[in-house]
Parts: structure tokens; C-alpha cells; sequence
């Protein structure tokens, strides 16, 4: 769904290539990069999706990304909402203390043809016919097994352009599928606090992204 180029990262040399849709290398890199604070950060549920107007803070979704990462061919980066064959959504709560939250995501099919369980498998570095409905599978630009890691996929905090919303932890997703696909990927995204104690040590959305793009269809849509 998002094959990348990550600039000092294996997996940029096994996505690279699969699919024609998703992140791609650019020459300007992101003004803004997420916190790497190691200090206590909690984050303050409950986790929100946007899914249509302006992104809070003011971002686009492209600033969600360094390492001179974008989203290929986003019109309107700065809104939500379908793009194409592709839709914006942006994930938001708030926090306290430092800047140093974590973020992970899974994927599970459901009612997914076979063109968009292989455009899965691809994204993945997976074999065709590998992916099926009803399981459930990690993201694989984000670290699994440390949500705190830097990947070039980041959380932002507060405003972009400083001062409003100081509160605000904020990440952006696109995902995107191609012709013939059909059927519906439920993410689950968390945003989770750094050391403690905290009042929540995670927080969790998951949202549905139904897509419809076989011969004279045109669904696509996201719910929460």
C-alpha cells in the first residue's frame, strides 16, 4: 500500500519498487521532525480520527515524514479525505510532559479480493497468497517491537506553526490500493507514553478503510 525509499533503512531496499503507490523519496527533506525525547511523555486519550476538513495543527501529510520521505502525488496534503485511489487520515489525542511518545499500527483484512490481499502481500515483502482475511499483520515502516523508534514515519507535537495547541500529538496516514481491488483493511493505530507513571500507557483507534476500485466502481471511504 505504501512502498518507500528510507533513507538508511533495510526495508526501503525490499519495498522499494512494489506497487505504484505510496511513499516515495523526494529532495527537500520535512522542516519538522517528531520528538525524540527519552524524558516521561503520557499520552491522554481518547485517540481521534479526522477523516474530512483541515488537519489540526495546521500540517500537512507530509510533515509527518523525514528523511526526505512524501506521500507521492497528494493533492490538497493538508486536508483529509479521499485521494484518489488513496485516503488522508489523520490520528490525533494529547499529551504531557516530554515529547517522546511512541506509535504503532496493525492491519487486518476482511472481505478482501485477491488483488488487494497481494497488494498487501507486496507492500509487506511478502509472497502472493500469503496475506489473508482475518489476520492480522504489523506496519512494516513503523518498528513493531519498539514503537519508540526513529523510522521516518513520526508523530508531531502541538502546532506547526508553534504556540496554538500545545497539547496536541498528532500522526497521518495514506493508505492507497490500485485497480481491481476491493474489500476493507481495519487499522489499529496506538499512541503510546514513555516511562511514568501516566494515567493511560496506551491508547488505541481502530478505523475501517473500505475501498471498492473494480470496473465501474469508485468506493472509498474511512469510518471510526
Amino acid at each position: 500500500m505504501r512502498p518507500l525509499t528510507v533513507t538508511g533503512d533495510q526495508r526501503s531496499e525490499e519495498l522499494a519498487g512494489t506497487l505504484q503507490r505510496g511513499l516515495t523519496r523526494v529532495t527537500t527533506e520535512v522542516q519538522r521532525a517528531q520528538g525524540v525525547g527519552t524524558g516521561m511523555g503520557c499520552v491522554n486519550g481518547p485517540l481521534e480520527t479526522l477523516t474530512s476538513g483541515a488537519l489540526r495543527g495546521g500540517y500537512t501529510v507530509n510533515d509527518y515524514l523525514s528523511g526526505g520521505l512524501s506521500w507521492s502525488g497528494v493533492s490538497s496534503p493538508g486536508s483529509a479525505g479521499p485521494d484518489g485511489r488513496g485516503y488522508k487520515v489523520q490520528l490525533y489525542a494529547t499529551y504531557s510532559q516530554a515529547s517522546s511518545l511512541g506509535v504503532s499500527q496493525t492491519m487486518t483484512h476482511g472481505g478482501s479480493n485477491q488483488a488487494f490481499l497481494d497488494g498487501t502481500a507486496a507492500y509487506l515483502g511478502r509472497a502472493a497468497g500469503s496475506v489473508t482475511n482475518g489476520s492480522t499483520y504489523s506496519e512494516p515502516v513503523l518498528n513493531a517491537g519498539d514503537p519508540y523508534a526513529v523510522t521516518g514515519w513520526n508523530l508531531q507535537y502541538g502546532s506547526k506553526s508553534g504556540g496554538a495547541l500545545p497539547s496536541l500529538v498528532s500522526f497521518a496516514d495514506v493508505p492507497r490500493a490500485g485497480p481491481g481491488e476491493k474489500g476493507y483493511i481495519d487499522f489499529r493505530t496506538g499512541f503510546h507514553s514513555r516511562g511514568g507513571p501516566c494515567m493511560q500507557d496506551s491508547v488505541y483507534r481502530t478505523w475501517r478503510w473500505t475501498i471498492d476500485f473494480t470496473p465501474g466502481k469508485n468506493v472509498n471511504t474511512v469510518t471510526a
